[in-house]
């Protein structure tokens, strides 16, 4: 474990209302010991009524985060899959 309750190699996912680098899990999160996942679900994507420029605003958001973190030396996995639950199996490192 880290001094922060945060165990060493965890997997955070981040979600796309989810996207400030301080706080929750991704506020503990260290380059060094800590992966990032996320994951932009297609069918949930084209299921739901979005608001065009909200919708954009959400994604552009997580595709800055996603450059912003691996810039900052974390080992980043951003998906595209059909749903969340299908863009959750990690490949074997």
């Amino acid at each position: 474990m880290t001094d922060d309750n945060l165990p060493a190699g965890s997997i955070v996912w981040v979600f796309g209302d989810q996207l400030n680098r301080r706080i929750g899990a991704l506020g503990m999160a260290r380059p060094e010991t800590h992966r990032i996942l996320f994951v932009e679900a297609t069918e949930q994507i084209a299921g739901r009524r979005y608001h065009r420029q909200r919708l954009h605003l959400v994604l552009a958001g997580m595709r800055r985060l996603s450059a912003e973190l691996r810039a900052a030396g974390f080992d980043v996995d951003h998906r595209v899959a059909p749903t969340l639950l299908a863009g959750l199996p990690l490949p074997p490192r």
